[in-house]
């Protein structure tokens, strides 16, 4: 990880894709976020975002990135101190927190300015996603005692996850964290309406 002229945090890719970067979110990414997210190649792929995804979704939303990546980056920071440090570091990737840069941004190669292209987000698997059973949660704490950098680690790679409100099912309150890779919900828009019928089928 690499940091710019103002201390913030990117990854560029290797050549030939060395024009992209991913960075943390800005909040002027909100225009490009809306618009991709009202684009029916893409929302009908997606079960978190609400649609239509409108600016009142994007202010709500961007604080909870914004926070994510600070505390990952605070995070990354400690770990790393510690190691120059000479001690061994501990897991700094967080189901919590995610990794601290999101924005996939192309790079103009003569004018240097950045274009908004996507986002991506790696975390530690959850198993507690698929039932807080005894087998996954014996799964989930053995993942996450693993160190930063063990090859064993399994990762969840996709698009930043939002929480889906609560629902009641069989007397029961429940949520669901979707993202673009697994969700038990319909890949169209959301239908709150119909939201008790989907989370409890």
């Amino acid at each position: 990880m690499e940091f710019d002229a103002n201390n913030s945090p990117f990854i560029r890719l290797p050549a030939p894709n060395e024009n992209i970067i991913i960075t943390p979110s800005r909040y002027s990414d909100g225009d490009a976020v809306i618009e991709l997210l009202s684009d029916p190649r893409v929302y009908m792929n997606l079960a978190g975002p609400p649609y239509p995804y409108r600016q009142e979704e994007w202010d709500s939303w961007f604080p909870i990135l914004e926070k994510a990546s600070k505390d990952t980056l605070k995070e990354w920071r400690e770990v790393e101190k510690s190691r120059r440090e000479g001690g061994h570091g501990r897991q700094w990737v967080t189901g919590a927190h995610g990794a601290p840069v999101t924005a996939i941004r192309e790079v103009d190669p003569v004018t240097g300015e950045q274009k908004f292209i996507g986002s991506i987000d790696a975390t530690r698997k959850n198993w507690l996603f698929y039932g807080a059973t005894d087998e996954n949660k014996r799964k989930q704490e053995a993942n996450d005692a693993l160190e930063a950098g063990d090859p064993k680690i399994q990762w969840d790679l996709g698009c930043k996850s939002q929480t889906i409100p609560f629902f009641e099912c069989d007397n029961e309150r429940v949520s669901y964290t979707c993202d673009s890779l697994s969700c038990p919900f319909p890949s169209s828009s959301w239908d709150y309406e119909r939201r008790n019928e989907y989370a409890c089928a």
